[in-house]
């Protein structure tokens, strides 16, 4: 490759890295922790009428959600290490104890994708994947159109062995993160509600073009210049054919996360930190 040509792509490349490092969970939901199912708390006068009006999966799910919210307020707090121990003492037991499906797969995807987020915080990048790979027995195996959690955390395998320099083998989930977002891009493009069609249709765009830009520092890290180059021009035309939600996206991602850092020169790329600390997805707010 020319100079000329590499200094191209370190530029590009280091557009993408800081877009890596405020990549967080908050994909398209709200950066802070939505009460999934989860009715307003109410005094003990009104909660005789108010369960009245609750099913006895909704209760039990605002009731696994009340001991979950204090230990993510501890995760965000940055004590990982404690919020790692009461996630597997308190929240992975009592879903798992659930009687309903829906609340127990919720709060396991949420616990053990929580505990893979505070181990890339603390370097534990291996015990990451493993919590990452984890979250994965609670998800569809078929994605649907409004499943968009799949292809973040095939992302976030992919981050967590880019940490552990394995860039082979963080291809693979990339690859297949961006595939994934490809089939669900086209879902959504069928729906016929035009709010929801637009507007679930950039969510994924946006998500997979965060995934384009990760595996071209993967491949740039193997010397792949020209698959960079390209991976990253995909991304670009992808934001510039939706320019205003583009710009809303990245600036909300800005600042997200302080401990999100990482350095980067033209000579020598180099990740120092990528860390999916402010995860929320979307399926939190069903």
């Amino acid at each position: 490759m020319l100079p000329s040509q590499r200094v191209l792509v370190n530029l590009f490349i280091l557009m993408a890295l800081v877009l890596i490092s405020v990549d967080s969970r908050a994909q398209t939901p709200s950066s802070q922790p939505g009460k999934p199912n989860s009715p307003a708390r109410v005094t003990s006068q009104q909660s005789v009428v108010v369960d009245a009006h609750l099913t006895p999966e909704e209760i039990e799910d605002g009731q696994i959600n009340d001991i979950y919210e204090p230990i993510y307020k501890i995760q965000e707090q940055r004590d990982y290490q404690k919020a790692i121990e009461e996630y597997r003492s308190l929240v992975i037991p009592m879903a798992e104890r659930s009687k309903f499906a829906g609340p127990r797969k919720k709060f396991l995807y949420l616990a053990y994708s929580d505990i893979g987020n505070c181990e890339i915080a603390l370097g534990q990048f291996k015990e990451a994947e493993e919590m990452y790979q984890k979250t994965f027995e609670y998800l569809p195996a078929s994605p649907g159109v409004g499943d968009s959690e799949n292809a973040v955390m095939l992302r976030f395998v992919g981050v967590a062995r880019m940490r552990q320099q394995r860039w082979k083998d963080a291809e693979e989930p990339l690859q297949k993160a961006i595939s994934v977002s490809d089939d669900q891009i086209i879902l959504a493009g069928k729906l016929k509600e035009d709010f929801m069609r637009k507007a679930l249709t950039n969510d994924y765009r946006e998500s997979q073009d965060i995934t384009l830009n990760v595996l071209a520092v993967v491949y740039s890290r193997e010397q792949r210049y020209f698959e960079a180059l390209n991976l990253l021009e995909r991304a670009r035309n992808s934001g510039e054919a939706n320019r205003g939600q583009w710009k809303s996206y990245f600036n909300s991602y800005r600042g997200c996360c302080g401990e999100c850092h990482l350095v980067a020169t033209f000579r020598d790329l180099k990740l120092k930190d990528v860390s999916p600390c402010c995860i929320r997805e979307q399926h939190l707010q069903r």
